[in-house]
């Protein structure tokens, strides 16, 4: 994963959970010219999020027509963990494929302390981004 993209990726999450508490997807996709390409959809308020999700992965697939990306990633944030015994967490899941690496997601649980997010340990999960096919 481009260092550089995640960052970017979980900068712009990072700002958006702590301003307004949550956002819609967001994709950004890695350029053959070694550019960081933010990748939006136009969308009616408050869209069902499938509906979203797709109309997100269409209009990534059609500014890589244009970019040729070697990655892309797209960052939700998300409930992970709920059991029998627990209560669901907040994290930030980062879906990514690429031309040259195995396709991961990673998830990132975290709190909110003071208005700020703190990250508790993060964990890699089999990919589910096919992108790239």
């Amino acid at each position: 994963m481009n260092p550089k993209m995640f960052d970017k990726v979980k900068e712009q999450s990072v700002r958006l959970i702590e301003q307004f508490g949550e956002f819609y997807p967001i994709a950004f996709g890695f350029s053959s010219n070694s550019e960081i390409i933010p990748v939006v959809t136009f969308f009616e308020e408050f869209p069902q999020i499938d509906k979203y999700y797709s109309d997100l992965v269409s209009a990534l697939n059609q500014s890589n027509n244009h970019h040729s990306f070697s990655e892309v990633i797209i960052c939700s944030n998300v409930s992970v963990g709920q059991t029998e015994n627990e209560d669901a967490i907040n994290a930030l899941e980062f879906k990514f494929d690429s031309l040259t690496e195995e396709r991961k997601n990673l998830y990132m649980p975290y709190i909110i302390v003071n208005g700020k997010m703190q990250f508790q340990e993060g964990y890699y999960t089999e990919g589910t981004l096919e992108f790239f096919n």
